[in-house]
Formats: C-alpha cells, structure tokens, sequence
C-alpha cells in the first residue's frame, strides 16, 4: 500500500482540484450595507419603530437624475413624458414605489377651495417655476435650482443582485428612449452595491494573478530551481482553487472584505512553504524516489509544530472576529480562521507528493548564517528603549484617533456611479436620511393651529443649519402663510386621506400624537455629522421641550454603529491576543514561552495605532479589522525563532544560534507577507488601499519585533527562556482518562506479559458511559469542581464524548475527540453561545484534563507498547510492573503500576522524571459492571507542583450498545 501511496494522492490531488475549479463557478459575489450593521441594535430598532409607524420605504431606492441639455422642467411636453414614464415604471412588478417630479402631492389653495394634487394639476405654467422653487417637497429633493436637472426614484422589491442589475437597464433604456438629448445620472445605494459587487470580481482577479505572479518572482530570489518555482505556483494555484471551491459549496458569498481571502490564503501557503523548502534543502539527497519520499516525511514530521503554530496563531487571530455583531465581519473571521486550517492541511498533502520531485538548490546568500539577525543581541537597549518609548506614545495617542469617515466614499474615485452619488448629495438635498419621531401625550396634539405654526417654525430653523440638505414634515403640505383654524386644518388633512396615496400617512399618525420630521444630510464626515445632528436636536428639544423625540435613518446608525464597531475591533485586539496566548500555553505546555511569544506583538498594534493617530486616516470597521488579521501574521516569525530556541534547551549560545538558522527564512517570510499584502495598493477600493498600506506597516514592525527587539529582551533577561516553568494542561488528555486502560496490551517481558493479560481481561470493554466528578485542589487548598458526562468506545481506535454540566458559564461545552489505529488525534468541540462546532488543535496528548493533574500519557496505552516492561518486585499481595520508555517516546524515565495479586486489578500508578517521583495515581472502589471491573476513585497527588485531582465516577455503564454515529460530529451538538 505505502508503494502505490504517492501516486494514489497525486490521484486524489487532481480530483479534489477538478471538483473545485467546477464548484469555482457557482462563485457569487456580494455587497450590503446591511452587513457592516449588527442584527440587534438599539439605533436600528428605532429606525425600524420609524419605517414601520409612517410606512416608509424600507429598501434604499435607486436614483435617476434626468439632465436636459435644452429645454426646462417647466415646459409643458417635458411633464407629460415624464408623468408616463413615470407610470410605466411604477406599473412594473419588480416595483414598489416610484416618486419623481409629477407625483408628488399637496395642498394648494385655490380662490374658493383647497385642491389636493400636483402643482402641474392646479396651475397654469406660468406659475410652475415660483411654485417650484418654493415648494419644500421639490426643491431640492426632486429639482435643481436652473429647472434643468429631476431627481427620479425608484424602490424596487426585489434583492437578488442580477434582477436589480436587469430594473436598473431597463429603467435607463426606458429614460433615453423617452429623453435621447438628456444626461442620465444614476445612483443610490442598490445601484453602490451592485457595481461594488461587479468591482469585487475584478478584485478577485487581481489578486489571484497577482498572487501568483509576484511570489513566483519572489521565490526566484532564493531558490536557483526550476523546480521550487513550480512547487510554489502549483501550491498557490490549489490552496486558492480549494478556497474558492469551499466558498461556493458552502454558499458564502465573495464580499468586499473577503475578496482579500486570496492574499491571505497565498500568504500563509508561501510562508509555510518557504521553511518546508527551507528544512528540505537540509534533508534531500540523491537517491530512489522511495527514499526521497521517506525523507519529505521526515522534513515534515520535523516541521509540523512550527508550522501548526503559526497557521493556527494567524486563524485564531482572525477567528477572535467571529463573535462580532456585525454580520460581514463575524463570517469574514470564521471564514478565512476555517479556510486557513483547510489549505494548511491540503499544503502538508501537496507537499507529500511535490516535495520529492523538488530540488530546492537555494542561491548563496540564503544558505549563509544570518549575521545581521544578531543586532538586537549585540545592542539589546537601541531596540528596547525605543520599543517602551512607542508603547508609551501609542497609549497616549489613541484616544486621539480619528474615527469620521464619510459613508459613501468606497467606490473608486473615477466610477461614474460615485460622481453621480457625489453630485445628488450636493444638488439635490443630501444623501442620508435622517427621521425625528416626535411623540406627544396629547391625542391630536399635532393638528392643533399653534403647534404647527411653531412647527413650520423650526423647519425653518433647521434648513440654516450646515450639513443640513433638507427638512420636512406636515406644514410642508399645508397652505403658506399663518395656519388656519383647526377646523380649516382638518378639511386639509380630509381631502389629502381622499388621494390615491396620501403623503400624510408617511409623516403623521392619525391620532395626532405621532409626528415624522424628515430630514436629510449631506455625506460629510462623522464628527460633522454629529455636530450638524446635535444642532438639530437642541432645537428641537427647545422648541418642542414637551415632546420626545426618537431618530432614524441611515444617518441616525450608520456612523455610531460604524464608530462603536472600529474602536471595538481597535482596542479590543487583546481578545485575539488572549486566545493564541491560551492557545500557546498548550502547545508550548509553558506560561512562561507563551508569555514570551506574546511580548513582542504588542509592537504591531502599538505602531498602527501611532501612525493612524499622528496621519488622521478616517477609520472605519475595514480598516480597524487591521489589527486583529495583523496580531495573527506577526506572531509567525517568532514562532519559529521560539521553537528552535525551545528545541535547544537554553544553552548559552542557543539565541545567537536559533537567529543564525532561522534569521533568513523569517526575513524572506516577511518578505513574502509585504510583497502579497502590497497587492492592495492596486485595489479600485479605497478602503482595501488603506487596508494594504496599514498592513505594511504591522509586517514591517512584526519583522523588527521579532527579529530585533525578542532577542534583545532574551539577552537582557535570559531567565525568560533559560528556566522553563511547569507543564500547563490541556483538554487532550479526556479521551485517555476515562478510557480505564492503565494497562491495555500485551507487553515484552514474559512474567510482566501474564500479568497484564490478566489485568486487561478485566478491563477490556468496548464501550462505557459515566458521569464523572473532578475535584481539582490547588497547592493553596483552593478547590475547584467539574462535572462531565462522557461517554467512550473502543471500535477502530478509540473516541471519547464528553459533555459539561458544571461550571455553568461552560455548561452544555462538549468535546468529540477520535484516535485511530495508528494514533493520529482529532478533537472538536462544541460552543453552546453560537451552536457551531469547530475542530480542535492542540497539542501533543501528553497535557492534562481541563486544569487537572491527569495527562495522556499516565494512562496512554500506546506508551506502554513502546516501553520495555519487567517485574520490579512482588509481595504477598501486590505485583510492581516497571515501565522504561523508549528513548523519545515519553517525557518519563519510568512508570511503576502496582497491580494487586488477589483480583489482578491496578491499585495505583508513579511516574518519575529522573528517578524523582513526580506523581502518583491511585486507583479505589472497583466495582463490577457487566463482566469488567471498574474503579469509580482516582485520586492523583503532582508531587513538584503539590496540586492533587481527585475523580468520582457514578452512573457508569459498560457495553451498552454505542457506536460511531454517537460519536459524530453531529451528535456533538445534541444535549
């Protein structure tokens, strides 16, 4: 089988990249406002309240804007065509609403009576253009001052990008061929969305060509081989393909963020490439392809902690985002976390079949020692001083940070769609809406005479405020002048309910109690905007300082929202740093190597927040997402400097060698991180442009952190590497735990070798069940208690279930964790706050059980196949077995398990680490279910530590019919 295994996954290579350049192109892509905005929120629950109450639109309409080259909007012919365009459109199913110059009603009064309708309807032309001009409900909303351009809406009832796109040319066919010498302008946000859709795709291309392009160019700099170029585009062509193919089988859209996916996919493979390629150089040599294929296991067996740390530090970096109330960026983080994982794996499998065909001849310069990664060493405080001096200035600076942006400014500067946006925001009233609730105790409080005076009083008012396009409400549709008697505003209000579609209902309740101002601004910076929306409500408050008034529109929670989101995703970077340093302590099974990967990516976010500070650039969620993404590429090169110092236990001279080796594979990782991420300088986004230049930034002060200021803080305090601290714990250890084989197999040794058939015979079972009781006892007595139910089976290898019930903030948390025959691990766990489940990567399995003094290895039955087994000493009543591991096999020296010569059953187990006792399991109340024996007490002492553990198992069941379906992925989310 091992003989036909290259060929067998080159086969399934092809497969796999077949099927994802067919899914590739059920691809779709996809832009919303909607989606930079939480589900839940305060603002938005008020502008839902408003849209509801006075039956507004609820989907942003697209603009028009008919521009005569002769002729005016006052001529009499011009009217007519547009009136039946306009009903040609409004007659459409895909239509809701249309408004345009000839429909907009009102009021007008006449020598003997008050006639509802339009100004075209009760006036001679001649008086058009004064009515016009003077009409709030038209100017400036629906014409410009010169009577030459008509502002045309149209709110559609559809959503699905491609019919939109077919309504927006039809409606332009349909106004050059009622106007063939008019401009059209169109605009309006489903018009934004549809062309940033249609740009994400030519975002797509770019940067998967220039991907591509400029690391096989970078690669020329250091690899002299045809080969090792071809290695890296074929690894860059399938990881991006598999990404795409993922994306369109699971439904995910390509939207403005994740069109960066591409950079960041070819990013990871490359850096991961180039320190297999690296490690390969060292380990190729000529001979048979079998035994080329031997060595690339080898290389990557070598390589595969470093290399799981830094893809994994990078995905947990961007799955910190996944909880975020904000739709696009919480699926953008677990996307691109998920995505990385997937072609992390697919990469180890490319390269178990390129790898022996690659002949990685690097030039000269990379293959010498790296003497310039020895300048941090060499003049530790011109790196440190200036590192505390940029965390110092980088805290005083950021609450300085700017965070006004405009809200319409995405498109690129040249679109026709932005011109047209820009020129309706100032010719025609501004661009973002902005609703006022104002509700009164008082039944018909707002038909009352006075109050309206006052009212049409204060519009007057908020027209002079800067920013402010337009302001509108009920005395708008009213007669000029003085109001009349109420009797005289109630006949009004009565011939308006008679219209086909009374404006009213969208601006008064008809109790008179509720009343809608409607405003609009024009798309200017937040702090602007901010300012211009306090004018407005202090004004308000004054004048009306018995009423209470609530807000909508886009302008009432686009920039708060916005605003609230950026400073989270900013100051809230601790959250990804938090998880990979969680992360790290379990890989590492040290506090104190965690702690010391973690010091120096503080530098990145410091310098990002210093320079946005001091340039000003308006910061918005986009490029706030920088410092989480950021926080995870910048941890990749100190993982690999910290892994070949760990491996070199902390000699003398280990820094200065770890740097020498690993000092040019980390310059040209960077390297390679700066040249993709420069990609985004090209982009037609302005956003993604930032987002690129910012992202230089992180990578350039990632390198000198790394590369400069970690090792000067090694040489200033050699205690932080030389003098390792205990073992941290981990999850892993679940599955061996409760799998009660303390001895499972048969054993070298011919007298050991009886005794541990007869043990095993007592405990062999295929399945159990129980509930389990931990007590963990801190060195202090401080106690702390878990409770789990779990379930196992012995079928294949072995799975364990385990699902916890207390404490209660991680009650209903449950893990999956499957070991196959050959031992290869997979665990995933499932979060009750979002319902997902999510695969698991830590460690080796030699950590302990959720904080506890139990570990893998104390009860790993595949350690003791690798041990060398004798009978140390026997009594009267007990066997002692002694365990010696292989060398490399376990971190102990020995194991004594104490077996009892009456039942054959395991009393308790010590393990040493040079001849020092480091722990002791005991094993008590055995019971019998079924046809084996169970211990229901384990009591574990740590005696470096002094912490104890303390196990209670009830309820336990054994051979009760489960199978692999109860240990599925699926099954994982049942309570």
């Amino acid at each position: 089988m091992k003989k036909y295994m290259p060929a067998a996954l080159a086969f399934s290579l092809f497969g796999l990249f077949l099927w994802s350049g067919i899914e590739t192109r059920n691809l779709k892509t996809q832009y919303s406002l909607d989606q930079f905005y939480p589900t839940e929120h305060p603002l938005l629950q008020g502008h839902d309240e408003i849209t509801k109450r006075f039956r507004l639109q609820k989907q942003s309409p697209y603009l028009h804007v008919i521009e005569l080259k002769s002729g005016l909007w006052t001529d009499k012919e011009n009217i007519l065509l547009l009136k039946s365009m306009t009903k040609e459109i409004e007659s459409r199913e895909d239509v809701k609403s249309v408004l345009s110059l000839t429909h907009v009603e009102g009021a007008t009064e006449t020598k003997n009576a008050l006639s509802i309708g339009t100004i075209f309807d009760h006036s001679p032309s001649s008086q058009w253009k004064k009515k016009i001009l003077s009409h709030p409900l038209i100017y400036p909303l629906l014409i410009s001052k010169d009577l030459k351009a008509t502002l045309f809406m149209i709110e559609p009832l559809i959503k699905d990008k491609s019919k939109l796109e077919m309504l927006e040319k039809d409606v332009n066919l349909l106004l050059l061929k009622k106007f063939p010498d008019a401009k059209i302008h169109s605009a309006g946000v489903p018009l934004l969305q549809t062309k940033l859709s249609n740009l994400i795709q030519s975002e797509l291309l770019l940067f998967l060509l220039g991907t591509s392009l400029v690391f096989c160019l970078v690669f020329l700099l250091i690899f002299s081989h045809w080969s090792a170029i071809l290695c890296a585009f074929l690894s860059l062509f399938g990881a991006n393909l598999f990404t795409l193919g993922l994306m369109s089988l699971f439904k995910i859209p390509m939207n403005a963020i994740l069109v960066t996916l591409p950079v960041i996919v070819s990013v990871s493979i490359m850096s991961l490439l180039v320190h297999t390629l690296h490690l390969w150089a060292k380990h190729r040599k000529p001979g048979p392809f079998t035994e080329r294929s031997k060595l690339v296991g080898v290389t990557l067996m070598e390589i595969w902690l470093p290399n799981t740390l830094g893809i994994a530090t990078t995905a947990l970096g961007f799955l910190a985002l996944a909880p975020s109330a904000i739709p696009l960026i919480s699926e953008y983080g677990f996307t691109v976390s998920i995505i990385l994982v997937f072609v992390a794996i697919l990469n180890q499998v490319m390269m178990l079949v390129f790898l022996p065909w690659v002949n990685p001849a690097m030039r000269g310069w990379f293959d010498r020692p790296a003497q310039w990664a020895l300048i941090g060493i060499n003049k530790p405080f011109h790196f440190l001083i200036p590192m505390f001096m940029l965390f110092l200035l980088s805290s005083y600076l950021a609450p300085k940070l700017n965070f006004s942006a405009k809200l319409f400014d995405d498109l690129p500067k040249s679109d026709p769609a932005r011109a047209s946006t820009e020129w309706i925001d100032q010719s025609f009233g501004g661009t973002l809406g902005f609703d006022l609730l104002a509700q009164s105790e008082k039944e018909g409080y707002w038909k009352e005479p006075q109050t309206l005076d006052r009212l049409r009083t204060a519009l007057t008012i908020l027209r002079e405020i800067d920013g402010v396009g337009m302001a509108l409400s009920v005395p708008d549709f009213l007669p000029t002048g003085p109001m009349g008697s109420a009797s005289q505003i109630a006949e009004t209000f009565f011939l308006f309910s008679m219209s086909q579609k009374n404006p009213l209902n969208n601006f008064m309740t008809d109790d008179g109690k509720s009343l809608r101002l409607s405003l609009r601004f024009k798309d200017i910076p937040s702090n602007q905007l901010s300012t211009a929306k306090a004018l407005v409500l202090n004004h308000l408050s004054h004048a009306f300082p018995e009423i209470t008034f609530s807000q909508g529109g886009i302008s009432s929670y686009a920039h708060t929202i916005n605003e609230a989101v950026s400073r989270n995703l900013i100051f809230d970077f601790w959250h990804p740093l938090l998880a990979i340093g969680i992360f790290l302590i379990l890989m590492f099974k040290s506090f104190k190597w965690a702690i010391l990967s973690c010091l120096p990516n503080f530098i990145p976010p410091a310098a990002l927040i210093t320079t946005l500070a001091i340039t000003g650039v308006a910061v918005k969620p986009g490029i706030a997402l920088i410092f989480s993404i950021a926080l995870g590429f910048a941890f990749n090169n100190t993982l690999y400097v910290l892994t070949r110092l760990k491996a070199m236990n902390g000699g003398p001279d280990s820094v200065k060698t770890a740097l020498l080796q690993e000092g040019h594979p980390c310059l040209f990782e960077s390297l390679i991180m700066f040249t993709g991420f420069s990609l985004f300088l090209f982009s037609d986004f302005t956003m993604n442009q930032t987002f690129g230049g910012f992202m230089l930034l992180s990578i350039l002060s990632g390198f000198v952190a790394d590369l400069f200021c970690l090792p000067a803080l090694l040489k200033v305090f050699p205690f932080l590497y030389q003098k390792q601290i205990e073992r941290t714990p981990s999850l892993a250890g679940l599955a061996i735990l409760i799998s009660f084989s303390v001895v499972s197999s048969a054993i070298a040794g011919e007298s050991a070798k009886d005794i541990l058939k007869k043990s095993q015979a007592l405990l062999d079972a295929k399945d159990d069940q129980a509930k389990v009781e931990m007590k963990i006892i801190e060195e202090n007595g401080e106690i702390k208690n878990r409770t789990i139910n779990l379930q196992t089976l012995r079928e294949n290898g072995f799975s364990v279930m385990a699902r916890i019930e207390t404490p209660a903030d991680i009650k209903n948390m449950a893990f999956l964790g499957n070991v196959d025959t050959d031992g290869n691990e997979m665990q995933w766990i499932f979060l009750p706050s979002s319902g997902q489940v999510r695969r698991l990567v830590v460690g080796e399995s030699k950590a302990g059980l959720l904080g506890s003094e139990i570990s893998p290895e104390d009860l790993n039955s595949e350690a003791i196949k690798s041990s060398v087994v004798k009978i140390q000493k026997s009594d009267k009543y007990y066997h002692w077995i002694e365990l010696t591991p292989l060398k490399g096999k376990s971190d102990y020296s020995k194991v004594i398990t104490r077996i009892s010569k009456v039942d054959f059953l395991p009393q308790e187990t010590q393990y040493f680490l040079q001849n020092k006792l480091k722990k002791t399991v005991q094993f008590k109340d055995y019971k019998k279910i079924g046809p084996v024996w169970r211990a229901h007490n384990l009591v574990v002492k740590n005696h470096f530590n002094k912490r104890g553990t303390e196990i209670l198992l009830t309820d336990v069941k054994v051979n009760s019919g489960l199978g692999p379906d109860d240990f599925s992925q699926s099954s994982l989310k049942e309570n």
